[in-house]
């Protein structure tokens, strides 16, 4: 037997809304612990230029958007807030122009409280004889504690003036409920 149950909320016992719905399908989470968030977006606003051979962290200066407002856009790292230890997924993209040379690389590199992860995520140039712009993506799952910090590195090690462009680079994490 199938039935209907038709509500405008969910309540736990003190009355509190856990969820709420607006009658038109529309249905809001108010418990924060259904919601993954912290969340947060960031890009930059201007291509700039990479040093060749230096990691140096990627400028994320402006936010798509921030809930808990954890991101700092001058410092360019993400601050896990106090009571939001847990785990966490992160993404980051970078998009390299002005020409990659054959053979040179871009590399995406995940920090954690000032300490390069292992893993980092490289791109090589296998265009033979020529230059291209290159994209290189990466993805971590983190257990992480109140105060730990994420950011983004990146190195090329081209001869030109390699930029990160900032119509595609990007990073983004979340933290992960039932996890």
């Amino acid at each position: 037997m199938a039935g209907i149950l038709k509500v405008d909320k969910y309540q736990d016992f003190n009355g509190n809304d856990i969820m709420t719905s607006d009658g038109s399908g529309n249905i809001t989470v108010n418990a924060a612990a259904l919601k993954n968030a912290p969340a947060f977006a960031v890009k930059f606003t201007a291509n700039y230029t990479l040093t060749v051979d230096t990691i140096e962290i990627v400028r994320f200066s402006s936010e798509f958007f921030d809930t808990d407002n954890a991101f700092n856009t001058s410092t360019y790292k993400f601050t896990v807030p106090s009571g939001q230890a847990g785990k966490y997924f992160f993404h980051a993209q970078l998009y390299y122009t002005n020409g990659i040379a054959d053979g040179k690389r871009g590399d995406l590199i995940f920090d954690v409280n000032g300490t390069q992860l292992d893993g980092t995520i490289p791109y090589t140039n296998n265009t033979v004889g020529s230059a291209t712009d290159i994209v290189v993506n990466g993805s971590m799952v983190k257990d992480l504690s109140a105060g730990d910090t994420v950011a983004v590195y990146s190195r090329q090690n081209d001869d030109s003036s390699a930029q990160l462009f900032y119509g595609d680079s990007f990073f983004y994490g979340y933290k992960l409920i039932g996890a």
